[in-house]
């Protein structure tokens, strides 16, 4: 999240997200971001803990996807499309 929240606070305007339309800048993202943290804190998740993600292309995902790490905690990161393994970029 380090690289996202320097982005966000270097460019908090920019465009982070663009779609249907729409755009999300890295100072909405980072936010988006701290709240999904904050969301798998309170619900229980500790350093150690893995956390699977699954879930569409979205704005929400993304930033459910940069909330997930954080001390000890790996996110490991999966698409409903996907009928076999692919690399994640």
């Amino acid at each position: 999240m380090d690289w996202l929240r320097s982005t966000a606070q270097r460019l908090p305007g920019a465009p982070a997200l663009v779609g249907g339309g729409r755009a999300l800048s890295y100072a909405d993202l980072d936010a988006a971001a701290d709240a999904a943290a904050a969301a798998l804190a309170a619900g229980g998740v500790v350093p150690g803990d893995r956390v699977a993600f699954w879930g569409e292309g979205t704005a929400a995902a993304v930033a459910a996807v940069w909330g997930i790490p954080g001390p000890g905690r790996w996110r490991c990161p999966s698409a409903p499309d996907c009928s076999r393994p692919r690399p994640w970029h």
